[in-house]
């Protein structure tokens, strides 16, 4: 089955240590049948628009609410949580500490 779309919440950068500006969700066009060769530079090249255009939305509800009125069959992606795991400095100084 081929998606118009792929909805998910992309992963922060590597240059980011918070989570600020990680907690949008992307909506992203993949109409890949327009590609082709340009014949003077053979270059990749595409007759879609939308191919390069992102729309953001605040939540994911709202991210599906758009595919749906649109009528765009979508892929949703559930973004990976990371579990962190609270350390105290004591941890590196207690005598039983693991190898």
């Amino acid at each position: 089955m081929s998606f118009d779309v792929r909805i998910y919440q992309p992963a922060k950068s590597a240059m980011q240590s918070g989570r600020g500006k990680a907690s949008f969700w992307v909506i992203e066009f993949l109409n890949l049948a327009s590609i082709g060769e340009d014949p003077l530079m053979g270059w990749q090249k595409t007759t879609a628009p939308f191919k390069t255009k992102k729309i953001t939305f605040s939540d994911r509800a709202s991210a599906l609410a758009y595919a749906q009125k649109n009528g765009l069959s979508y892929r949703l992606e559930e973004p990976h949580r990371e579990t962190i795991t609270p350390k105290q400095y004591g941890h590196h100084f207690r005598a039983n500490k693991p190898l």
